[in-house]
């Protein structure tokens, strides 16, 4: 039986634990971390060995080391009744792993990931999009066009259409009829686009616009053209969400402003101006009461808005320098992705309310609700797990 560690907000490391085992030979893989002291047993049943180690770190870096080893040579772990913290599957993708763009998503019980294929093979230079089953399945579901990255995955329910961010085109993939087609053409090859889903509607930034797309009835609800501005002279700026009942848009196009937008009547509502510099991400909490945003640039702040106010506060400690968050769709939660941790966070007081590591990650990772108990991440070396919660 495999555990996993577990980092407490006041500190303190429990014992580490990972089994891998390769589906096609049966041969097994177990490390042992606890403290400077790592225990490793290979084979079928093999006989276990001690190492010591200068210091804690030291010991979870060679093991992590020598479970990349075997997990880029085919080993999966699997521990469906993982404890909080703990990682209940994880699986090596692609051997090149980061191109820059690492993408997540919730699809049935499962997991969508990108991998971008590369060397020799009939694929190379393609984004690929995987499922990733909790038994750490693989299926291949959908090639993208040569030299094409993914950058964000919007599924829309757990059957829905799957909206795809394709090097700022948006496309719509259909996993019942694996039909794939474009919604927008950037036929100005402008690099900024955003993706955000609301029950049925979807809104996205393409070709000039920020469009709100109903699925149900079939019909784009809401089009307004928007100038993203250059910030600092080298990167766009375009971030957007749809309220939780889709009738309300944020977006962020200009430093220090946020505009709000009513879909039925197309109009501006209101506009906010506060400090902040670059928004790269934009999220509601599930109840609608708060619009969370990542500032990229100035100060790296994570900013939660109270959306009848339009008063912002910025989570203290939080540093999205590299990093991600996610809002419990159905809750209160905030997970924040930061130098290799998933820290959690109560939505309302932002009282952080505990912290794990993440395995395999080099400098950064995408992390993403499945329900619940459980958050997927998709790492830069390469790999994707899935955490109980």
């Amino acid at each position: 039986m495999s555990t996993a560690e577990r980092i407490e907000p006041g500190g303190g490391t429990a014992i580490r634990e990972r089994t891998l085992r390769h589906p096609g030979t049966g041969k097994v893989w177990a490390t042992r971390c606890q403290g400077a002291l790592v225990e490793v047993r290979a084979g079928v049943a093999g006989t276990a060995k001690t190492r010591t180690f200068a210091d804690d770190l030291v010991a979870l870096m060679w093991a992590e080391k020598e479970e990349r080893s075997r997990l880029r040579k085919g080993f999966v772990f699997t521990h469906p009744q993982a404890r909080p913290g703990e990682p209940r599957m994880l699986i090596h993708l692609v051997e090149d792993g980061y191109t820059g763009a690492l993408t997540v998503a919730p699809l049935g019980d499962g997991l969508l990931c990108n991998r971008h294929a590369s060397g020799e093979a009939a694929t190379a230079g393609h984004d690929q999009l995987v499922r990733i089953g909790v038994d750490a399945s693989l299926t291949a579901i959908l090639d993208l066009s040569e030299h094409q990255l993914v950058w964000e995955t919007c599924p829309t329910g757990s059957t829905g259409p799957v909206l795809l961010n394709v090097d700022h085109q948006i496309q719509v993939w259909n996993p019942e009829t694996a039909v794939l087609r474009r919604l927008s053409e950037n036929s100005s090859r402008e690099p900024a686009s955003f993706l955000s889903v609301a029950g049925t509607r979807a809104a996205w930034y393409a070709d000039g616009e920020v469009v709100v797309h109903d699925f149900a009835s079939r019909e784009d609800v809401f089009r307004h053209p928007l100038v993203p501005q250059l910030h600092g002279g080298h990167t766009t700026q375009m971030a957007g969400a749809l309220s939780p009942d889709g009738k309300r848009l944020a977006c962020c196009a200009q430093a220090g402003e946020i505009r709000w937008f009513d879909i039925s009547t197309g109009t501006l509502l209101e506009s906010w101006r506060q400090d902040f510099e670059m928004i790269e991400h934009m999220q509601f909490s599930a109840d609608g009461r708060w619009l969370f945003a990542s500032e990229t640039y100035g100060s790296w702040r994570l900013l939660r808005f109270d959306v009848a106010s339009g008063q912002s506060i910025h989570a203290p400690g939080i540093d999205m320098a590299r990093g991600d968050f996610a809002v419990e769709p159905t809750g209160t939660r905030l997970a924040v992705a930061a130098y290799g941790q998933v820290s959690l966070f109560e939505g309302t007081s932002l009282e952080e309310l505990a912290r794990f590591r993440v395995d395999q990650v080099a400098r950064t990772f995408r992390l993403a609700w499945m329900d619940a108990n459980a958050i997927g991440v998709r790492t830069d070396l390469g790999f994707a797990g899935i955490y109980a919660i």
